[in-house]
C-alpha cells in the first residue's frame, strides 16, 4: 500500500467518525456525555452491581419514607391477600386451601404471607428464592431463603458447555440444573463457614425478572431511583436546615453617638413581640439578618418526588401521600396504568415462577402421599384468580360494567372475575340468598338472564 492510498482511507475513516458524530450526538463526543455513561456487556454489569446495589437499597427502604412507600405500594397491590385457586376438581382446590394455611415451613405464615415476603425480596435485591421442603409426613413446605444464600462467589466452567454462574449451575442448552447455596445466610445473625450445597433446581424457585439476555440473577427494580432517593433526601435536610437558620432572626442597633441608651444587657433593650411599636432616639438604627426566598424549593422537592415515583412506575400520590392535586381523572389515569403493571408481574413473576411449580410439586407429593386422587400427568393447569381493586368510583364503575353487559361488549364472568372473585361461586352464592336479599335486576341483565 502506496503512502497516497493509506492516506485515503485514513481521510474516509475520520469523515465516517465526524459524519456519525454529528449524525448522533449519543455515540458522539459531546461533553453532555461522561465517560462513565456505557453499559458494556449489561448481565456482567448486573451481575457484578447486584451485591453493592442491593445493600444500598435495603438501607434506603429501611431510612427513606419514599422508598418505603414504594416497598408498601408494590407489596399490598402485587401481592395482597394472594390469589384463589380455580380448579374443576373440588378436592385438589380443598388440598390446596389446607396447604395454603401450612405452607411455611417456618410456620410464621401462611402462602399470602410468605409472596408478600418474597416481593419485599425482590424489591430490595431484585429476586427472592424458595427451597422446596419435604415435612416428615410427605408434605410439601416452602422456606424462604436470603439471595444472599445463593453463593455468588461461585462461578465455574464444569465443561461441555455447562457452568455455574453465581452459584446458579446451568447446562450446555441454558438450562437450569442445581442451585449453590449455603448453609446459613452471610449476613445473618450467626453466620456459619462453609461450603455452599448443590440443591437439584426441581427443588428450588427463583423469582427475578431479567432485564438483559443471559442475566442469571436479579437486580432491584429500585436501582434507576437509588441515586433520585439519596439526593431527595438531601434536598429535604437542606430546606429542613434553611428553615432553622431563617428562624434565627435578629436585630442590630446602632448607636453612632452612644447617647440613645441601647447598652448590652440593659433593660432598655429592644425586643421582638408581636403588634409592638416602639420609638428609638433619632442617632440610632435598626437593621435585621438577611434571609433568602425559599418559595421555590418545596415544588423542587415535588418534582424530585414525582420523578422518583415515575421511575418507580407507582402514582406520585401513593409514594408522596399529598392528594392536593389530584382529580377523578388523573387518579384514574395513573392507576391504571399501576394496575396493568401489577397484573403483568403477577402473571410472569408469581404465577408463573412461582404458584405454578409450587403447585406441580404439591399436587404430585399429595398424589403419591396418598391424600389425593388424580393422575398426575393429566392434572389441568391451575387458574389462579388474583383480587381485584376496589374501583375509584364504585357507582359510574358498576354502571358502567352494566352498559357493557347489556351492549354484549362484556359478559358478567368477565366482569365478576376482574373483581377477582370466581364466577361460579357468585352465581351459587346468588342463587342461595334468600329472596328477600336479592334485588331486581336492572333492565339489561333481566333482558339476557
Amino acid at each position: 500500500m502506496n503512502m497516497a492510498s493509506l492516506v485515503v482511507r485514513i481521510r474516509n475513516s475520520f469523515s465516517r467518525i465526524l459524519t456519525g458524530r454529528r449524525s448522533y450526538d449519543a455515540a458522539g463526543g459531546s461533553g453532555r456525555w461522561p465517560m462513565s455513561a456505557h453499559l458494556r456487556a449489561p448481565a456482567s454489569q448486573a451481575h457484578a452491581a447486584a451485591r453493592l446495589v442491593s445493600a444500598r437499597i435495603g438501607y434506603l427502604v429501611e431510612n427513606s419514607p419514599a422508598l418505603r412507600a414504594v416497598e408498601n405500594a408494590y407489596t399490598s397491590n402485587l401481592a395482597g391477600d394472594g390469589p384463589s385457586l380455580h380448579h374443576p376438581d373440588t378436592a385438589i382446590v380443598a388440598g390446596w386451601n389446607r396447604f395454603w394455611h401450612l405452607a411455611d415451613a417456618e410456620g410464621v405464615s401462611d402462602l399470602a404471607g410468605l409472596l408478600r415476603r418474597a416481593v419485599q425480596s425482590w424489591v430490595r435485591t431484585g429476586e427472592a428464592f424458595f427451597i422446596l421442603d419435604t415435612t416428615d409426613v410427605g408434605a410439601l413446605a416452602l422456606r424462604l431463603v436470603s439471595p444472599e444464600q445463593i453463593d455468588r462467589d461461585r462461578n465455574e466452567d464444569l465443561g461441555d458447555g455447562g457452568m455455574i454462574v453465581q452459584g446458579i449451575e446451568i447446562d450446555a442448552f441454558g438450562r437450569r440444573v442445581a442451585y449453590w447455596v449455603l448453609p446459613t445466610p452471610p449476613d445473618g445473625p450467626f453466620p456459619m463457614a462453609g461450603p455452599s450445597v448443590r440443591i437439584p433446581a426441581v427443588d428450588v424457585v427463583h423469582i427475578y425478572d431479567p432485564r438483559h439476555p443471559g442475566q442469571m440473577r436479579g437486580v432491584s427494580p429500585l436501582t434507576s431511583i437509588a441515586t433520585r432517593a439519596v439526593e431527595l433526601d438531601q434536598l429535604e435536610d437542606a430546606i429542613l436546615t434553611k428553615a432553622r437558620v431563617t428562624a434565627l432572626f435578629a436585630g442590630f442597633v446602632r448607636d453612632p453617638s452612644g447617647d440613645a441608651g441601647f447598652s448590652r444587657g440593659s433593660e432598655e433593650s429592644l425586643s421582638l413581640e408581636p403588634g409592638v411599636i416602639r420609638v428609638i432616639p433619632a442617632d440610632s438604627e435598626v437593621t435585621f439578618t438577611p434571609h433568602g426566598d425559599a418559595s421555590a424549593q418545596p415544588e423542587l422537592a415535588r418534582y424530585m418526588m414525582r420523578t422518583l415515583a415515575a421511575g418507580a412506575g407507582v402514582p406520585y400520590e401513593l409514594v408522596s401521600g399529598d392528594l392536593s392535586q389530584v382529580n377523578y381523572s388523573s387518579a384514574r389515569l395513573g392507576l391504571m396504568e399501576f394496575r396493568r403493571r401489577m397484573k403483568a408481574l403477577q402473571k410472569s413473576l408469581l404465577e408463573h415462577q412461582a404458584l405454578r411449580p409450587i403447585f406441580r410439586r404439591w399436587a404430585l407429593q399429595e398424589i403419591l402421599a396418598g391424600r389425593l386422587e388424580a393422575d398426575p400427568d393429566k392434572l389441568p393447569e391451575p387458574v389462579f384468580m388474583w383480587p381485584g381493586w376496589d374501583p375509584i368510583n364504585p357507582k359510574d364503575e358498576v354502571e358502567a360494567d352494566i352498559a357493557a353487559i347489556g351492549a354484549r361488549l362484556k359478559s358478567r364472568s368477565e366482569v365478576i372475575a376482574a373483581r377477582g372473585r370466581d364466577p361460579e361461586e357468585v352465581r351459587s352464592e346468588i342463587d342461595n340468598d334468600p329472596p328477600s336479599m336479592s334485588p331486581a335486576l336492572p333492565q339489561t341483565e333481566q333482558a339476557h338472564a
